[in-house]
């Protein structure tokens, strides 16, 4: 309703933050967890360790690794014996087993950690299930993130509607915006906490068109700084730290919601279906060189960034 994106819009008190937050992931996948039976999520988890079971997962190892990169600065992960790593080693993979067409991938393990801050392990699981398989895009968190790389072309061509200004001057010095990684983790990256928990309340309740809110929201706050500036090297470096910088996030909610509007959800969708078979040609050509090349050259390839 109207009065709950109002009321959501000014922020849930953290005393009830646990609760909203699993209710409005429980209105979003009750179905599906109506469909997948009564201890669904154990069963998971136990899948793949009988005593016939050979090797480990696909994502086990990827799993591993991103472990300790996920909230280094928190408690609850800075360590393998912290309470909060063996929780969220839990939930990826149970995730990685749900859902085998994603598996895992990057990104997911800061969605997965967020909702371990404030949730019980089987509901941090199903808030995953939730943003990867009814908030975001299908494509989203696919083998080449190919939702993610539409929606910085989207973001480029809204950014030319709302601050045309910054746009252009932007062009001018020969800069492509790309907040990839804010899009990948609805902002659970150098962002600080109290921001992109005011940011997850919206969220998680609207759906992924608040991204492109906040996202330009940032953008407009420093507009006149970047405008100002001549050299592209210093204008890329801010924009790296954009989320570091001091933020007022009641201003930044205002912008996001007032100042930006209108902000129609039929244009991001349109335009994702405009840009949508542009980026994935474009990704197929990379597939076709990568694949070219000798295997001895391909050392620059990596499993994660």
């Amino acid at each position: 309703t109207q009065e709950l994106k109002a009321m959501l819009r000014t922020g849930i008190p953290q005393e009830y933050r646990c609760k909203i937050w699993r209710c409005i992931i429980y209105m979003r996948v009750k179905h599906k967890m109506s469909e997948c039976g009564a201890n669904y999520y154990s069963t998971l988890f136990k899948q793949n360790q009988s005593p016939g079971s050979k090797g480990l997962d696909p994502s086990a190892k990827q799993i591993e690794l991103d472990l300790l990169r996920t909230l280094p600065q928190n408690k609850h992960f800075e360590s393998l014996e912290s309470d909060g790593t063996a929780r969220l080693r839990r939930v990826l993979t149970a995730f990685s087993r749900h859902n085998q067409a994603v598996g895992y991938c990057q990104g997911l393990n800061r969605l997965a950690a967020v909702a371990l801050l404030f949730m019980p392990e089987e509901d941090a699981f199903w808030c995953l299930v939730a943003i990867v398989e009814t908030i975001m895009p299908n494509d989203y968190f696919g083998r080449n993130l190919l939702g993610a790389h539409v929606d910085q072309y989207v973001l480029r061509h809204l950014l030319s509607e709302k601050l045309p200004k910054l746009y252009q001057h932007l062009e001018q010095q020969g800069i492509e915006l790309s907040l990839f990684s804010w899009f990948l983790t609805a902002f659970v990256d150098n962002i600080p906490v109290d921001v992109y928990l005011r940011i997850w309340d919206v969220f998680l309740y609207e759906g992924n068109k608040v991204l492109f809110r906040f996202a330009l929201s940032f953008l407009k706050m420093h507009e006149e700084v970047i405008v100002k500036m001549r050299d592209s090297v210093a204008i890329n470096q801010l924009l790296r730290t954009l989320g570091e910088r001091h933020i007022d996030v009641r201003q930044l909610c205002y912008i996001a919601f007032c100042e930006l509007n209108p902000f129609p959800y039929r244009t991001v969708k349109l335009k994702r279906q405009h840009y949508s078979q542009l980026v994935s040609n474009e990704l197929q050509k990379l597939d076709e060189i990568r694949n070219s090349l000798p295997k001895h050259d391909r050392s620059f390839e990596c499993e994660s960034d």
